[in-house]
């Protein structure tokens, strides 16, 4: 939808797709203590640029009301979440607090968040046109906040505060599970989470928490809570 208003206005996306991938790639490897200066400032300038884009798509596109095809408040997220990946790719402070706003306006009430971006800041701001729940744009950002949340449910995770890792586990099997576990997160291959709790219960692992997280939990990404727990991420 961006794209196709952007080239109505002129501008050029290019792959939003592979911007996006790189900013998370590049996130990681600064997590990991990876990352080379050079390759966070391009990234950081690549995220900007992005940012900008949307918000001349949004200067000059049209209200919900006159084109129901175009969604104002996913370009105002797309737009914010590509300036809070450029500060966060260059570890600015306010990078977090940018992150909190974007994730409120993406959470608000689906009429809310639909009708946001055009009717903020102007008259006609207590004459917001019906929401149709139904519509394409209200399914798929409903779709996309559930997947959302299992992602934080699989990063933080209600209890992970609390967990603590035998080292027993760790030394069980000549170190199986710590090495299990990083072939898991270097490779991303988050199928093998249920064997991972099959060689936890084995070496003497009852934590529920832990067990139904690797086993039932589908989703899972880079700073899964078990998976930095045994790794002794932060």
């Amino acid at each position: 939808m961006v794209i196709e208003f952007a080239l109505q206005v002129g501008s050029d996306l290019g792959d939003v797709w592979e911007v996006s991938q790189n900013a998370i790639e590049v996130a990681e490897k600064y997590a990991d203590g990876l990352l080379a200066k050079s390759e966070q400032e391009a990234m950081a300038d690549t995220a900007l640029d992005v940012g900008h884009l949307y918000a001349a798509v949004a200067a000059s596109a049209p209200t919900p009301d006159e084109d129901p095809n175009f969604d104002s408040a996913a370009v105002k997220i797309g737009s914010g979440a590509a300036f809070a990946s450029s500060l966060a790719v260059s570890a600015h402070p306010n990078a977090s607090e940018l992150s909190v706003r974007i994730a409120a306006t993406f959470l608000s009430y689906d009429s809310d968040a639909y009708y946001a971006a055009a009717y903020e800041d102007s008259d006609e701001a207590l004459e917001v046109p019906q929401v149709d729940l139904n519509h394409p744009h209200m399914i798929a950002r409903r779709a996309e906040r559930a997947f959302q949340w299992k992602l934080l449910e699989d990063i933080l995770g209600e209890t992970s505060h609390k967990k603590k890792i035998k080292r027993k586990w760790l030394r069980w099997n000549d170190g199986y599970i710590p090495q299990l576990a990083q072939e898991i997160y270097d490779n991303r291959d988050f199928e093998r989470m249920p064997l991972l709790a099959d060689a936890l219960e084995e070496a003497g692992c009852k934590d529920e928490d832990i067990l139904d997280h690797c086993r039932k939990h589908t989703v899972h990404a880079r700073g899964c809570w078990v998976v930095d727990l045994l790794l002794g991420k932060e």
